[in-house]
């Protein structure tokens, strides 16, 4: 078994980047003084790409750049060593000090300049982290909440924090919520190539699979975090993945196959960077793995170890106390089994009482803000009354009556006159969306008169000329062969834009089914190949709304056959709380606004107006010439 030696010399890497940044400071004709914030912040770099190698030494070269730019002035070089030395402290399992340190970055993030706003959502994130590691859950979910409020609309930042509070509250085995808020985390990542996140959010999601004991689901999702992070090389989701596949093997009685899991775990524990925590439960693993094989030498080696280690949430400490009490009871060392036993229940109820201990600050803490609110109240009532007294005088109440029925008249003509236009725009938007749809409709319809007339009926005429010269023949020519593959080629076009015709399909198939049908008709022609993905509940669909997306979805897709140029399309559509997103994007040659309104059969003010029709909202991105098209639209259901 490796483990990651930790140096607490100055490494050679950092001397060099040290003289690289004194030589940047000299080429700008900078005074060679670390009081300047720009040669600290080059100097933090340098640091920050070799902190995970050399931790100790890079934690006290934070801490001398802290009192550096505390002196220049400089609030990025002091939030950002204070919260570099928090994730150090995270990995080496130090939670309080980390804690510490993200606190302290805090302190100098101004909330109210918009570049600090995201920086203060990961410092949360990661103090959160922190309390959760150490059981605090309803700190961790508190700050949890805290992070989501400075994400703004951050949609990877958002994905990171409701991934983290569903750990939080898979915790708490309240796994419904925990599956919630996985989706929630999948649904703003989807259209992100942050790997690292995805896979984290896989295996939670595989956790609370079985949790909830779906053992085949569980299974899946659990694999599926392993093989993204194999092909993307992250070694922590990696690990992680590994642990909770060979958990899964132990629960599901086959120890032996979690093994070469935990061994490959433990190599990967022993990489640089690693952080403690997934090594902890590797070691720990794979003791109850020997133990429910009967080696209780091994598993004594591993579980023996793992109650030395320092630095181990509590949680995990209790499990390695319950497996070590057996262990000892199951070699008839009943006296280090009871030992171990008090052990576990001394650490148990430890666990309780910090729960208890939670709930009482949060009594306390209603109770001070009840006192508060009963200050404010007889504040208010004090002041009512010298109000009441001064109201005493006819002459006053019948002036300020007269003011307040002026001001109520007023008021009510002006919601009135208001409601009243309002109706009216309402109505205008409405005749125009109707006079647009008609407009479609009958391009719509010219558009299948030509296909009919040009290419049908034509090849039904020659059909038909063939064979009256086929039975005006005694001996059937080759023609009349040809007359018949001619006649199954028109009835298949027939068929194609009887599909075409078809937006009903949507009344006997779900909108995904019938999305879905409409990209492999599209893909059978040759002509486009269309990836489909879906995600969420779209049973709660109405069925107006369900044939507007159809309809537009289809008209997006025979626009970029049409226009496009392009080879490949991607149609992606969702459905979670209440919001409806559809994602259509290719690899053409990309389209101007006015092009397509003058070449689309339905144009986009027309799709927008249908948008607006179901209170929806459309956007639409071309970056540049050949790099395709992407077309966004949400509804709020």
């Amino acid at each position: 078994m490796q483990f990651l030696f930790r140096s607490s010399r100055i490494p050679v890497i950092y001397i060099f980047s040290l003289f690289t940044v004194k030589g940047w400071a000299q080429e700008k004709s900078i005074p060679l003084n670390y009081a300047n914030p720009a040669l600290l912040a080059e100097e933090i770099k340098a640091i920050k790409r070799v902190d995970l190698l050399y931790p100790d030494s890079a934690i006290k070269e934070y801490r001398r750049l802290f009192l550096l730019s505390k002196e220049a002035g400089y609030p990025e070089g002091k939030i950002n060593t204070l919260f570099y030395s928090g994730n150090l402290s995270m990995k080496a399992g130090k939670y309080r000090d980390a804690i510490r340190y993200y606190r302290g970055s805090v302190q100098f993030c101004d909330s109210t300049n918009p570049r600090h706003l995201l920086t203060l959502s990961y410092i949360h994130v990661n103090m959160a982290n922190a309390y959760s590691n150490l059981s605090e859950y309803k700190e961790a979910y508190r700050l949890y909440m805290i992070a989501a409020h400075y994400a703004g609309n951050d949609s990877l930042q958002l994905s990171i924090v409701y991934g983290n509070t569903a750990t939080v509250l898979g915790q708490l085995n309240q796994f419904h919520k925990t599956m919630d808020y996985l989706d929630m985390a999948l649904a703003y990542g989807s259209t992100l190539r942050n790997y690292e996140s995805k896979a984290v959010l896989l295996v939670n999601k595989g956790r609370c699979y079985y949790e909830l004991g779906d053992i085949e689901n569980s299974a899946l999702y659990i694999d599926s975090c392993i093989g993204l992070s194999r092909n993307h090389k992250i070694n922590i989701t990696l690990r992680a993945g590994l642990v909770e596949s060979a958990r899964l093997d132990i629960a599901t009685g086959k120890p032996a196959d979690a093994i070469p899991k935990l061994q490959e775990a433990i190599q990967l524990g022993s990489l640089p960077g690693m952080p403690i925590n997934k090594g902890n439960e590797a070691l720990t693993t794979i003791g109850n793995a020997y133990l429910q094989l009967g080696d209780y030498a091994k598993a004594r080696h591993y579980l023996g170890y793992a109650w030395t280690i320092e630095h181990m949430e509590p949680e995990e400490k209790l499990f390695v106390a319950e497996k070590l009490a057996d262990l000892y009871a199951r070699t008839h060392k009943y006296k280090k089994a009871y030992e171990l036993q008090r052990s576990y229940i001394t650490l148990n109820d430890s666990l309780k009482n910090a729960t208890v201990v939670a709930s009482v600050n949060e009594l306390e803490t209603r109770y001070r803000t009840s006192e508060k609110d009963r200050e404010i109240i007889a504040g208010r009532l004090k002041i009512s009354n010298q109000e009441k007294k001064m109201a005493e005088k006819n002459s006053l109440i019948f002036g300020i009556a007269f003011i307040a029925m002026t001001i109520i008249m007023l008021l009510l003509w002006r919601y009135f006159y208001v409601s009243q236009k309002n109706r009216k725009l309402k109505n205008m938007k409405e005749i125009e969306y109707l006079k647009a749809v008609m407009e479609g409709e009958q391009k719509e319809r010219a558009r299948i008169a030509t296909e009919l007339h040009d290419s049908i009926v034509s090849e039904l005429t020659i059909v038909k000329m063939n064979l009256e010269v086929a039975a005006a023949s005694s001996v059937p020519s080759g023609d009349f062969k040809g007359s018949l593959h001619q006649l199954s080629a028109a009835i298949n076009n027939v068929r194609n834009t009887a599909h075409n015709l078809m937006p009903e399909i949507v009344l006997r198939y779900d909108l995904p089914h019938a999305i879905g049908l409409l990209c492999e008709t599209i893909q059978k022609t040759g002509r486009l190949k269309i990836e489909f993905q879906q995600y969420g509940d779209f049973t709660q669909l109405q069925i107006p709304l369900k044939q507007t997306v159809y309809a537009m979805v289809q008209e997006l897709l025979h626009n970029i056959i049409k226009h496009a140029q392009a080879s490949r399309a991607l149609v992606q559509l969702s459905c979670y709380n209440s919001l409806l997103t559809i994602n259509i994007e290719d690899n053409g040659i990309g389209i101007t606004g006015n092009k397509w309104q003058s070449t689309s059969g339905m144009g986009l003010n027309n799709l927008a107006k249908r948008v607006s029709k179901h209170n929806g909202r459309m956007e639409w991105t071309h970056p540049g010439s050949g790099d395709g098209t992407n077309v966004y639209i949400e509804f709020d259901i």
